[in-house]
């Protein structure tokens, strides 16, 4: 979600859910072993308490694991929609009873009103180079942002078309961005638990 969170373009009220527990600055091998932890997931949401008619984007290229699964379940249960950026291949392929799976055997496919496939291989990297083993290049990232991005593009064009004039950040590294930015920073602290 930092991809579409406070960028100069970017749509001022979005409220990313952004848990630093599930991230690589919560240490690699803790983080993976959250993702994988049942009701972790429901926590947060539980936290940043989205409402009835709430429309959550879930960015998760794996979409299998339980941190993940239960987010979308405490979504779902609380009347919001869900878009998800996943992998078909990721979340087809995956065998039921994976350990990295939730234990209800259940894809963010199944939960989510919209689903976007970024058809992210399993194991993410794509590249062989000879005399290696392992593929390099991972590839969800280069995609999910370029989806992050086309979501906010269309999403303003549509507002646009309906007579919304959509709130869009202005760089606040160019001259006069903090000033025009002032009425979004007033209207949506209060909302936004990021900012």
């Amino acid at each position: 979600m930092g991809e579409m969170f406070f960028r100069a373009g970017g749509l001022a009220n979005i409220n990313p859910m952004m848990e630093t527990a599930l991230s690589v600055f919560n240490q690699a091998l803790k983080y993976l072993a959250l993702e994988r932890t049942e009701n972790f997931g429901a926590s947060i949401i539980k936290y940043y308490d989205p409402q009835p008619g709430d429309v959550v984007i879930f960015f998760h290229n794996i979409g299998i694991n339980p941190a993940t699964i239960d987010a979308a379940e405490e979504c779902k249960r609380r009347g919001c929609k869900i878009i998800a950026v996943a992998s078909s291949y990721w979340q087809n392929e995956m065998p039921k009873d994976h350990f990295i799976r939730h234990s209800n055997g259940k894809n963010l496919f199944d939960y989510a009103d919209v689903c976007i496939d970024d058809y992210n291989p399993v194991g993410d990297a794509i590249v062989q180079i000879p005399g290696m083993t392992t593929p390099i290049a991972p590839v969800s990232n280069v995609v999910d942002f370029t989806i992050a991005h086309l979501l906010e593009i269309e999403t303003c064009r549509q507002c646009v078309e309906r007579g919304i004039v959509p709130p869009v950040w202005n760089s606040a590294n160019a001259p006069g961005g903090d000033e025009k930015n002032a009425a979004y920073l007033k209207k949506y602290r209060p909302l936004v638990k990021c900012l």
